[in-house]
């Protein structure tokens, strides 16, 4: 049985999804979001992570995480 977990790493707010694979079969085991909030207030990421993965049950195997686009490459170009 396997348990993978999504994360999905916003500008907005973090949210997991706990899954367990069994053969054919996939079911929902947790859910929950941590909303960062916005200007000086929000919530570094890296601490909105850590209170996710406080309201998760422990325990998995694989980790698929998304990121916003912006936060994985910037391209200067000069015309």
């Amino acid at each position: 049985m396997a348990r993978v977990l999504g994360l999905d790493l916003g500008a907005w707010s973090v949210k997991g999804l706990l899954l367990e694979s069994s053969g054919r079969s996939t079911q929902v085991v947790a859910a929950a979001e941590v909303r960062r909030g916005e200007g000086e207030a929000a919530l570094p990421l890296s601490v909105a992570a850590q209170e996710l993965l406080a309201q998760l049950p422990g325990g998995f195997d694989q980790v698929l995480v998304n990121l916003p686009g912006p936060s994985l490459a910037m391209h200067t170009m000069q015309l």
